[in-house]
């Protein structure tokens, strides 16, 4: 990534990223539909190499369908309270001591804690501080898209009902966050990076966000989206599945992130 921060305090570019179409350079990956398919998984997995300004993917029709944006959301919330200043890099989500669907969320929480853990309560508690109207404001301001965000859901509108962001989109969004392209804080571009790197070592780097949804028919769709970096490469990535008849859903936690990496290996991108 090719990062600058401005005098003023402000994330600038040195040159304005042009966001590539889908169409523009696409390559079709078998590598990736096998992968999806070995894991009883419907979906695709779409890695934009910006280097090479080249797209893989196993679906081109699939990555171009929105879907509620679930706890990838938490990227654009995090920004929206920390511009807002509803929120700090020392903010603390106090647990009112009410019974939560999974016991790590029966705790106090750090801003880190919370987006790792994708506490849900936390931030429908951001959101009631945030508001409708602060809400839709950002998220113009951000031309992040697609959100559908009214005073009745404004405590769940990136988890149910009509909002939806495509795999393009969620990339898109990534690459101006990452260039700096975002008219926020420098401070914020800080917190907001810090948070979501969640791999770290002699190979590679990952900042990241999985996402979640049960509709009401009972149907889960799962979201792994954020930015690779190896020596000097940078792969931005949207994976967006849903299980098949024969998947083991005690395995859909960990099998976002997994087939994604396996996309990675399969290019030779990761070891």
């Amino acid at each position: 990534m090719s990062l600058y921060v401005g005098c003023n305090g402000s994330s600038e570019v040195k040159q304005k990223i042009n966001i590539p179409t889908l169409e523009s350079s696409i390559v079709i990956d078998t590598h990736i539909q096998s992968i999806l398919d070995k894991a009883f998984l419907k979906g695709a997995i779409l890695i934009y190499h910006s280097n090479k300004d080249t797209y893989f993917t196993n679906d081109i029709s699939w990555t171009k369908q929105k879907r509620l944006p679930a706890s990838t959301y938490k990227i654009t919330h995090t920004i929206i309270g920390l511009e807002s200043n509803n929120l700090s890099d020392t903010t603390i989500f106090k647990w009112d001591g009410q019974k939560r669907s999974f016991p790590f969320w029966e705790q106090d929480q750090t801003l880190a804690e919370a987006y790792k853990q994708s506490c849900l309560p936390c931030y429908q508690q951001l959101a009631d501080k945030i508001g409708v109207d602060t809400m839709k404001y950002f998220l113009d301001k951000l031309s992040y898209p697609g959100m559908n965000v009214v005073s009745d859901n404004l405590r769940n509108f990136w988890i149910a009902g009509n909002s939806g962001i495509s795999q393009k989109e969620q990339i898109d969004f990534l690459i101006r966050f990452f260039n700096k392209e975002l008219p926020i804080k420098s401070e914020t571009q800080s917190v907001v990076e810090k948070i979501m790197l969640e791999e770290n070592n002699l190979s590679f780097k990952i900042w990241a966000k999985t996402g979640w949804t049960i509709d009401q028919e009972g149907n889960n769709n799962g979201w792994y989206v954020g930015l690779l970096t190896r020596k000097d490469q940078d792969y931005y990535f949207a994976t967006n599945i849903e299980p098949m008849v024969d998947f083991d859903m005690s395995e859909f936690p960990e099998i976002r992130k997994e087939v994604t990496l396996q996309a990675f290996k399969a290019r030779l991108v990761i070891d």
